[in-house]
């Protein structure tokens, strides 16, 4: 038996041999899905042949190979002649910044390709995007330029000796244990988020390079990657967070008009910024926060428009000097956020207020905070749907007549002054200001005090008056130095109403005349109306948009006494908020007295 089975083996290595010899000349693309349906990238003449696992072919670019079920099939590509081919595409959808150039294909579900090296020469692009190789070897590719392998979380190695075109790098979301890119010198765009491996190779000379994404890589080793940034002088990008990077950070050059640094949830002690952002006319957005800074230096970087040093060991002095540098900029409107350090000195408190002269945001340690209360119910800015609780609706007003008055309170739950700034932001008054569609119905009739001590509170006051009948709605506003509330707003309104007004289910002769609610409410698209008559009532109902306009009239007609119910399609109208009005004639009455009700009712659709 054992010279049998030795010959057995022999035959399977010949036939291993022989199936290798045989399609050494073909790229073999090996895929685990129900359909394969690839896309080649061919420039000039070229013959195309696949050959699929089950013996059918195609000579298309984009074929559709159906098989039926999933399972590991082999699929053969030849392509004649090989320099044609320019692009190979198994999984694309422009996640992460990529081209909209490239066509979408979906995950090929691709395990491993074979003889990929028979496109060195030529290749220009690769996606691999989502799917399942865990190696990928370019190689020598000369001519490559761009990666796209978004999210293909079982790669773990990558192989890019020689690739001197390659410019853009998209390996964010996989399983990369190792990354060596000392031989790719024309990179612009590296996009390498979420790996495992413990440092990034750079080349010495990155002078082409715009774009860095190694966030959310806390394994990382090397934690002096950005010591020295000068092989980056192009960099307008740079997100780093969460990679374990500490000691020193400088950027010592920039050349971009636009610079986003993320660099927050660090390790770092110090900062060296001097001599770079300094483009006056550009911007520079720059997120230190969470890290361990003790010192920073921004000498002559008046292209920073936002600093985020929230969260660092910064002394007083320290604060001081990072208020006083930017102050020495002379820019305008800008941001900074120096919480979690120490508290400025009396003269970075100063320059503070230099700054908010000149439109900056400035926050610190000791920083004031906004509040508001209706009610004793808090108001969040940008509120936009009114409600009795917290008294930013104010129900409904006889027109032309009546007059409703709430109270409102601004609580200070800061450290320092809140300052209300006023219309002008000159620090007078008016501090309130009421706008929108129906503002002139709406009055301060209160002013609050523009300064508010720590912990201490300030009331104001507005009125309504509706000048028509239906929904008045209008925006009160009031400026202030919260920098995250800095310009704080909510929604009011009111229901003008033309004549006395009764409550749900309120009884107001013995003759038990009520009107009651309609439900469901919010609707879509069919809400009924409920009402109550004695005999002889004449019935009235309609229907009126936010604007007061008449969308529909129900009803206009005598009725018995008892329950009724009528039924309103909302078909024909669009979504909002809107008005039914109930007028009747209570028969009980000498003068034949009309009385109304409205109720507000909400169409979602």
């Amino acid at each position: 038996m054992k010279p049998l089975y030795i010959f057995f083996l022999l035959f399977l290595f010949l036939l291993k041999v022989n199936f290798s010899q045989e399609y050494h000349d073909e790229i073999i693309f090996h895929s685990n899905g129900t359909i394969f349906s690839p896309l080649v990238m061919i420039q000039g003449e070229a013959s195309i042949l696949w050959t699929f696992d089950d013996s059918t072919t195609s000579s298309l670019t984009n074929p559709v190979k159906n098989y039926g079920s999933e399972l590991l099939r082999k699929n053969r590509l030849k392509v004649t002649p090989w320099s044609a081919v320019i692009g190979i595409n198994i999984g694309y959808d422009g996640e992460d910044g990529g081209s909209t150039s490239i066509p979408f294909v979906p995950d090929q579900k691709v395990s491993k390709v074979e003889n990929l090296d028979l496109v060195a020469s030529n290749l220009e692009l690769w996606c691999s995007s989502y799917n399942m190789l865990d190696t990928l070897i370019f190689n020598n590719f000369i001519n490559l330029e761009t990666i796209e392998c978004y999210s293909s979380t079982t790669l773990q190695k990558i192989y890019l000796a020689n690739t001197p075109n390659l410019k853009r790098l998209c390996l964010e979301d996989n399983d990369l244990k190792t990354l060596d890119l000392s031989e790719c010198t024309a990179l612009q765009d590296i996009r390498a988020a979420l790996n495992d491996y413990p440092d990034i190779i750079y080349p010495n000379n990155m002078s082409e390079l715009w774009h860095i994404c190694s966030r959310d890589n806390p394994q990382i080793t090397n934690s002096s990657q950005f010591s020295n940034s000068e092989r980056f002088p192009y960099i307008s990008e740079l997100l780093i967070w969460n990679s374990n990077q500490s000691g020193k950070f400088a950027i010592n050059q920039t050349i971009a008009d636009s610079i986003y640094i993320a660099a927050q949830t660090n390790n770092y002690t110090s900062v060296d910024f001097s001599g770079a952002f300094q483009n006056e006319n550009g911007w520079a957005v720059i997120n230190l926060g969470w890290n361990k800074i003790n010192s920073i230096n921004l000498e002559g970087c008046d292209q920073i428009k936002y600093l985020n040093l929230l969260n660092n060991e910064l002394s007083p002095d320290s604060v001081d000097k990072v208020l006083q540098q930017i102050n020495g900029f002379g820019t305008t409107n800008g941001f900074i956020d120096l919480r979690g350090n120490a508290i400025p000195t009396s003269t970075g408190f100063a320059v503070i207020t230099n700054l908010e002269e000149k439109g900056w945001i400035v926050y610190t340690e000791n920083y004031s905070d906004i509040r508001v209360f209706g009610n004793g119910n808090e108001i969040f800015n940008w509120d936009d749907v009114p409600n009795d609780s917290n008294l930013t609706d104010f129900d409904s007003v006889t027109v032309d007549n009546d007059s409703v008055v709430h109270n409102f309170i601004i609580k200070s739950v800061g450290t320092t002054d809140l300052r209300l700034w006023g219309r002008d932001f000159s620090g007078n008054s008016p501090y309130i200001s009421i706008s929108g569609l129906n503002a002139s119905d709406f009055n301060i009739v209160l002013e609050p005090s523009g300064i508010i001590p720590p912990g201490d509170s300030t009331a104001f006051q507005i009125s309504f008056n509706p000048s028509d009948f239906g929904l008045r709605t209008a925006v009160v506003s009031f400026p202030n130095n919260d920098w995250d509330n800095a310009s704080f707003n909510f929604n009011i309104q009111g229901t003008g109403v033309s004549v006395t007004l009764i409550e749900d289910n309120q009884s107001f002769t013995s003759n038990k005349f009520e009107l009651s609610h309609n439900y469901p409410n919010p609707f879509n698209p069919i809400t009924k109306i409920r009402y109550q008559l004695p005999v002889g009532s004449n019935v009235i109902i309609k229907i009126y948009d936010i604007l007061g306009s008449e969308v529909m009239e129900l009803l206009n007609e005598q009725k018995e006494a008892g329950v009724y119910e009528v039924e309103f399609n909302s078909d024909n109208l669009s979504s909002g908020m809107y008005v039914y009005k109930i007028s009747a004639v209570d028969p009980s009455s000498n003068s034949g007295q009309v009385f109304v009700q409205t109720k507000k009712m909400i169409l979602l659709k």
